[in-house]
């Protein structure tokens, strides 16, 4: 009793805070099987599934890091929704065809930050964040882009009308 009491404690002195760091955890591959093997503790073919699970998701950033968040009882689940307009930075302008300058003029880029629509979420590819935006060509042109960002590249933007030229 004295544990759950502890935890509500513990809850009620940090609900009201900013939770929004993230903390880098270091697990070696052979501690995650472990976690795995638990998991499958009944199952004959425990060792056979541990092996293939880490194989397959080690092809990926986010595989591995999702597996221990699910052992652990934590859902991968991201504050960004499909239709949200948020904010990416600049240096995910990486196309040649891009007039930048152009941009800036236009006020299309703002301190390193560029106006995005999320149009689709994949939480399980590396770049998760599939956005919509314009930008300003080479040619002058104002056209529509789309790209995928992982996490780090976005944060809240005010909201903005978005008017898509072309459906997709």
């Amino acid at each position: 009793m004295g544990g759950k009491t502890t935890d509500y404690t513990l809850y009620n002195k940090y609900k009201n805070l900013k939770m929004t760091k993230d903390i880098t955890l270091t697990i070696s591959i052979d501690e995650l099987a472990l976690l795995l093997n638990k998991a499958f503790l009944k199952n004959p073919y425990k060792d056979i599934l541990t092996k293939i699970i880490i194989g397959n998701l080690d092809t990926t950033s986010v595989g591995l890091n999702q597996l221990f968040k699910a052992l652990n009882g934590i859902d991968n689940n991201i504050k960004w929704k499909i239709g949200m307009n948020v904010l990416v930075k600049e240096n995910m302008l990486y196309s040649s065809s891009i007039d930048k300058a152009k941009m800036k003029e236009n006020g299309m880029i703002h301190q390193g930050w560029f106006k995005a629509h999320i149009y689709n979420i994949d939480l399980y590819n590396s770049y998760p964040i599939s956005i919509k935006y314009y930008v300003i060509n080479n040619n002058e042109e104002k056209v529509e882009h789309t790209q995928t960002v992982s996490l780090d590249y976005i944060t809240e933007g005010e909201e903005w009308p978005y008017e898509p030229i072309s459906s997709f």
